[in-house]
């Protein structure tokens, strides 16, 4: 066998609380857990978010030792690291419907068709290279660059879309 290695998560577990009334035909049980008595009160079953018919056991004292509950809402960090891993993420403190923010990342566009662009020419094909940034799709539908404020930096209602 290869040489374990640690990982950290990247995307969110989607679990429930097994109930002695939870049909445990379809779901998988690891022979160390059915070994320490699993199913059990206080362990947990997982489902892919993907297929949720992939479904698995968590043992207790896993659970507790590695995952929390989390708010439907979260911080800015937890925003950008959503937009970094391609979601969608918004405000709940938004008044406009459908307004949402994405992550763009580096790349090179033409020169705008505008009559006397200031950057024609300068770049080789007419290609302007731009950095990465964050893009807001706005309430009338219209897509610009975005800067967060400092309401939007402290506040804890970002949430994906």
């Amino acid at each position: 066998m290869a040489e374990f290695k640690q990982y950290s998560r990247t995307g969110l577990s989607e679990m429930t609380p097994w109930l002695p009334t939870t049909n445990m035909k379809d779901v998988s049980v690891s022979q160390a857990d059915k070994d320490n008595g699993s199913p059990k009160q206080g362990d947990m079953i997982a489902r892919n978010p993907k297929s949720h018919k992939d479904l698995w056991l968590v043992a207790k004292q896993y659970f507790e030792d590695n995952l929390e509950e989390i708010s439907t809402t979260q911080d800015f960090g937890w925003a950008i690291n959503q937009i970094k891993q391609g979601k969608k993420i918004s405000r709940g403190g938004w008044n406009g419907k459908d307004m949402f923010l994405y992550y763009v990342g580096a790349n090179s566009y033409p020169v705008s068709g505008n009559p006397g662009s200031a950057v024609k020419g300068l770049y080789p094909d007419d290609m302007v290279p731009y950095s990465a940034y964050i893009a807001m799709k706005t309430v009338t539908g219209v897509i610009v660059p975005w800067l967060a404020s400092q309401t939007d930096v402290l506040s804890e209602d970002w949430g994906v879309v």
